[in-house]
């Protein structure tokens, strides 16, 4: 069986014009997919939902200003391994979520 990835977890990521940022994740099992949302600076930045084969999880998202974009992750322990981008980009971006026991402190900076 395969471990639950609820939980919180420190962001941090490039956007596609280089510029880095840091936030929060929540990740959280539904029945057979996850849910997750990202905050930057402590407001609700992006929605997605993944689904998990074996060791990856690939994850469709949308902005609170609308832009779609697609994740994929390698599962490493407790941490997401990820790469990221959107429709009208031919740039592939990092993003690493990893797991902590509790909410994150927000930090500044923003995906997208």
């Amino acid at each position: 069986k395969e471990d639950d990835l609820s939980g919180w977890y420190r962001v941090a990521g490039a956007n596609p014009n280089g510029k880095t940022y840091e936030g929060t994740a929540s990740i959280t099992k539904l029945e057979h997919t996850y849910s997750l949302q990202w905050q930057f600076d402590g407001e609700l930045a992006a929605v997605g939902i993944g689904i998990r084969k074996g060791d990856v999880l690939a994850v469709i998202f949308q902005t609170r200003d609308g832009q779609v974009g697609l994740s994929l992750y390698t599962i490493k322990d407790k941490t997401l391994e990820g790469t990221w981008t959107a429709p009208g980009s031919d740039v592939v971006t990092v993003e690493t979520l990893t797991k902590t026991k509790e909410a994150p402190t927000p930090r500044g900076g923003q995906r997208l």
